[in-house]
């Protein structure tokens, strides 16, 4: 199989390439600059944009996640997999993924349920910006 692995809420983190200017945006690894023909699988274990995470830590025992907020990084991914209607080991298309998860992040609240406590949400929510739906009171 000819496929990137990629953690469900990392599709959203992706995006980000280019649009912010920051440091962190560069944890980004450069091999996921994708063409909207290559094949992404979702898998809910870590990928190389985690090789890159300063809050990296080595697996525990059967756990993949190794990070400090692995409590987290499963809620973003249940959220992410959720609003994108994938599950674990559906293979897209970049071109077709990255059009759900544009429109998602277009959505502030929506975006806001699959990482709205992320240290990093300000990032992608001010790349986003010229594009973001900001809620509207009733």
């Amino acid at each position: 199989d000819d496929f990137q692995i990629l953690r469900p809420h990392h599709v959203f983190c992706i995006l980000i390439i280019g649009k912010a200017d920051t440091v962190k945006s560069l944890l980004i690894n450069e091999h996921y600059k994708l063409k909207p023909d290559a094949d992404i699988k979702i898998v809910p274990a870590s990928d190389a944009v985690c090789k890159a995470c300063p809050n990296r830590t080595e697996p525990q025992n059967s756990d993949d996640v190794c990070c400090r907020c692995a409590e987290k990084v499963k809620r973003y991914d249940s959220a992410a997999m959720s609003l994108l209607k994938v599950e674990p080991g559906t293979v897209l298309k970049w071109g077709t993924l990255s059009k759900k998860a544009q429109c998602i992040m277009a959505d502030a609240l929506l975006f806001k349920t699959v990482c709205g406590d992320c240290e990093w949400h300000e990032i992608c929510h001010s790349a986003h910006s010229d594009t973001a739906i900001e809620p509207k009171s009733v």
